[in-house]
């Protein structure tokens, strides 16, 4: 936090005399500082491989030359390869929406890919400004403010490929220790903020879409479809991938329940699966809320923000901000419930018995709340009441085989809303319950609260 207030002052502290060269300087400078840092991350891991005398390979280096591999792949793929398509994607979808001459989807479209560097900018501003107002101050926090949403899908990519080079310069996994927090913040805002948002919008308008796409594959009006549906998928895949990395084991020292991940050794045999189908159900049923009832999925979308942070406040007993900043990106899935550190700069730290309540009662109430409103919809396209039958065009797809296309959707939706409530159960037995000590496990809730009682005096 304290090297956050530093970046920030330091940004605010350029005035209009600064010239590019000092500019220049200060960039240098933070590289430098940076590298010295991995430096001393990376000080008893020695390049190459080392012998014993026999002459084999030592096991240690073997594992962690396994482990630079791995996380080299899987940061190169998930974080320079994926991102790259996904942004590509997002811009040629805008580009067909605008030569179709719609261009109220291409703004929009746009929009959700500028909005993750939007709400840094604005938190970078307001956190500025709460300093130390100037009118400087108020010059340098505006350029950020506007330039981050165009610059901000830039730069994660940077940021990953920036740590993927150094890990290949040093053979070794350790930076990612380093600059994981780093990435792990960009990956978390593209993957809810634009991710998300985006597979929505896009699922949307094709729901509305002309169903002569799906039927005639000649027509122009497959190609277009053929991208929509590429941006749909990269952004499944982006937030499904992103829900997976956030929900992870957080053995902190300090926690107040502490994880012990050699209790687990497959987490994500259960993990996947989980998110997989959750993120599916949620942005399923959003698209297909938005294509039925229109103005009224906004409104379903603001209820659940208010029914998760009623489940952190009253049975979570999270913090205000917590309670704000999870019960917003708790629409598309739990989020949290594992974490000492959410996206390693907000404090989570919930006990063993919070994160079971939070995870079931919010599972319980968002997956009963969207099977409802699928009921609703189901039931006004059999009755045929007028707000939901007139709402969809006569040619759109949702009216595709004589409107069994809507039917089969209803049946789908609800099926995987009964299945991540399963998938949730399996994960919570199989793969979270084993990661808490079993003394702490069997404690009744009043003995963890005084445990917490303790423990926050201690390090008052």
């Amino acid at each position: 936090m304290e090297e956050t207030n530093d970046y920030l002052n330091k940004v605010g502290s350029f005035d209009g005399d600064t010239s590019f060269k000092d500019i220049k300087k200060f960039v240098k400078g933070e590289v430098e500082d940076h590298e010295q840092v991995l430096e001393d991350a990376c000080e008893d891991c020695e390049d190459g491989t080392r012998e014993v005398a026999d002459g084999t390979v030592d096991t240690d280096q073997k594992k962690s030359n396994a482990k630079f591999y791995a996380y080299s792949t899987k940061e190169t793929v998930s974080g320079i390869i994926v991102p790259t398509f996904d942004m590509g994607s997002d811009v040629a979808t805008a580009v067909t929406h605008y030569k179709w001459g719609n261009y109220g989807w291409c703004a929009l479209t746009l929009v959700v890919v500028a909005l993750p560097g939007f709400v840094c900018g604005l938190a970078i501003t307001i956190k500025g400004l709460r300093k130390k107002i100037t009118a400087q101050r108020i010059v340098n926090y505006s350029i950020i403010l506007l330039a981050l949403p165009f610059l901000y899908p830039f730069i994660q990519v940077f940021v990953n490929a920036y740590m993927v080079y150094l890990m290949c310069q040093r053979k070794s996994h350790q930076v990612v220790k380093v600059m994981g927090s780093d990435v792990k913040q960009f990956k978390s805002l593209e993957g809810f903020l634009e991710s998300g948002p985006q597979f929505v919008l896009q699922s949307y308008i094709i729901l509305r879409g002309d169903k002569k796409g799906f039927e005639d594959f000649e027509s122009v009006d497959a190609g277009r479809l053929a991208i929509l549906c590429i941006t749909v998928a990269l952004s499944f895949i982006s937030l499904t991938k992103t829900g997976y990395n956030v929900n992870v084991p957080d053995p902190d020292e300090q926690r107040k329940s502490p994880q012990n991940t050699k209790n687990v050794k497959r987490f994500w045999l259960t993990s996947i699966p989980f998110h997989f189908i959750t993120v599916l159900f949620r942005v399923g049923c959003l698209a297909y809320f938005c294509a039925n009832l229109s103005n009224w999925a906004a409104v379903i979308i603001l209820f659940t923000m208010m029914v998760n942070m009623l489940i952190l406040h009253y049975d979570a007993r999270a913090s205000p901000m917590m309670t704000i900043l999870l019960g917003t990106v708790s629409v598309f899935m739990p989020n949290g419930y594992l974490l000492y550190n959410f996206a390693a700069t907000f404090l989570c730290d919930f006990t063993f018995d919070q994160s079971k309540k939070y995870l079931f009662f919010h599972m319980l109430a968002v997956t009963t709340e969207f099977c409802l409103c699928v009921g609703i919809i189901w039931i006004g396209q059999v009755q045929e009441w007028s707000f939901i039958v007139e709402n969809i065009p006569s040619n759109s797809v949702l009216q595709g085989y004589d409107g069994n296309v809507k039917y089969g959707f209803n049946v789908v939706l609800i099926l995987l809303g009964a299945t991540s409530l399963l998938l949730a159960l399996i994960h919570w037995k199989h793969s979270i319950v084993p990661l808490y000590d079993s003394d702490n496990v069997n404690k009744s809730p009043e003995e963890q609260t005084e445990e917490q009682i303790e423990l926050e005096e201690k390090q008052e």
